[in-house]
């Protein structure tokens, strides 16, 4: 379905989705038309959900936390509820729809601790009747694999692509203004929409607002732009192995995964389960394998595992408004 090219294009979008149809036109060799033609076409088919701008939080002083819940008493009015609650909160970054040992996986951020526990209690004076088991993990470190990784699997094969590029800035101690998270903001909600209009918007000028964004990006506040990939639409599946692992060899089992092209993050954490290894796959027994690879050349140093399948997702990397605090 997919010809070189488009794959191509795939590639390009998800290490750089502000690229403009004359910039991606260049490099792949569609004219500026079918460049325009084919992000429609992936858009209404599914393959495409979103446009995506990456943020390190850390320079807005929140901290990133992951909550797993199992469900009892569950019923689909209830899901519906539950999930539009979620989806509207302004501190919620991603929501998924799980299945096995959780039914949902939630990431939001907060400023403390016990912010975050003001969320939790949120969710229990709204949902406690349909909560079984509630776990909260702060993170402490993210990995995610090369672009390049994710495409391999997502198209079963190897992909050559010589514009993959290493960020290699340094990161600086920055202090954010109001209008600089403004700014951060707005092209989180529509990374591909133009400085003029985020400029009028803040009414500013598409020049003011040109210089700031490439200073976030030089001090590396802005990690660049993506697309949101629907796998189900590739006939793919998503699934996070999550890990009780003896701290002083996770360094080992960071070192061992980071070339799987299964794997496409892992995230060190507090709480529960200290590793959560996110993967991508074609089937259950090939997410199986590598599952039970990790095990076996681990299975003295781990303490307890679960895993669970990402059905669907409901929210992705959109900017909360609580960067705005």
């Amino acid at each position: 379905m997919f010809s070189k090219k488009d794959k191509e294009l795939l590639l390009e979008l998800i290490q750089n989705s502000r690229q403009s149809n004359r910039q991606l036109s260049k490099k792949i060799g569609y004219s500026k038309e079918t460049i325009s033609s084919k992000l429609s076409s992936f858009e209404e088919l599914g393959f495409i959900k979103d446009y995506s701008l990456k943020v390190d939080y850390r320079y807005f002083n929140l901290k990133e936390f992951n909550i797993f819940i199992k469900f009892q008493n569950f019923s689909e009015n209830i899901s519906s509820d539950f999930f539009e609650y979620l989806i509207s909160h302004q501190n919620t970054t991603w929501i998924g729809k799980c299945f096995g040992s959780y039914d949902c996986k939630i990431s939001f951020l907060a400023k403390n601790d016990s912010n975050a526990n003001l969320f939790i209690k949120e969710i229990y004076e709204n949902f406690s009747s349909i909560i079984q088991r509630l776990d909260l993990l702060v993170v402490i470190d993210k990995y995610k694999s090369p672009s390049n990784f994710f495409l391999s699997t997502l198209f079963d094969e190897d992909l050559d692509n010589n514009s993959l590029k290493k960020n290699t800035s340094q990161n600086n101690k920055i202090i954010l203004s109001p209008g600089d998270k403004e700014i951060i903001f707005l092209l989180g909600q529509n990374p591909k929409q133009s400085y003029a209009k985020i400029a009028s918007t803040l009414q500013s000028t598409s020049e003011s607002v040109s210089y700031k964004i490439k200073k976030l990006e030089k001090n590396n506040v802005l990690l660049g732009n993506s697309i949101v990939i629907d796998g189900n639409k590739f006939n793919k599946i998503w699934g996070i192995a999550l890990f009780s692992f003896k701290p002083n060899k996770i360094l080992d089992l960071k070192e061992k995964i980071i070339t799987n092209s299964y794997i496409t993050s892992y995230v060190e954490s507090l709480g529960t389960w200290n590793i959560s290894i996110t993967f991508f796959a074609s089937s259950i027994n090939e997410m199986y394998v590598e599952y039970n690879n990790i095990k076996s050349l681990f299975g003295k140093d781990i303490v307890n595992s679960e895993f669970v399948f990402i059905l669907d997702f409901y929210k992705y990397p959109k900017i909360p408004r609580c960067i705005l605090e």
